[in-house]
């Protein structure tokens, strides 16, 4: 599977929130208030702002 940079969730916006508990870069701010990972269903502990560099 080919990483679009998108949140899986909206679709929209860019990716920059990881989820710690499983590494997954995978939700935008505007989904970061997620009790599950939307990749392999783990629950959401705590998550990190990220950013890749391009």
């Amino acid at each position: 599977m080919e990483r679009s940079g998108l949140c899986m969730i909206c679709q929209d916006q860019e990716a920059n929130i990881a989820i710690v508990d499983c590494g997954h870069l995978a939700m935008c701010q505007l989904s970061r208030m997620l009790k599950v990972c939307d990749v392999d269903h783990s629950e959401v502990m705590w998550i990190r702002q990220s950013c890749l560099a391009r």
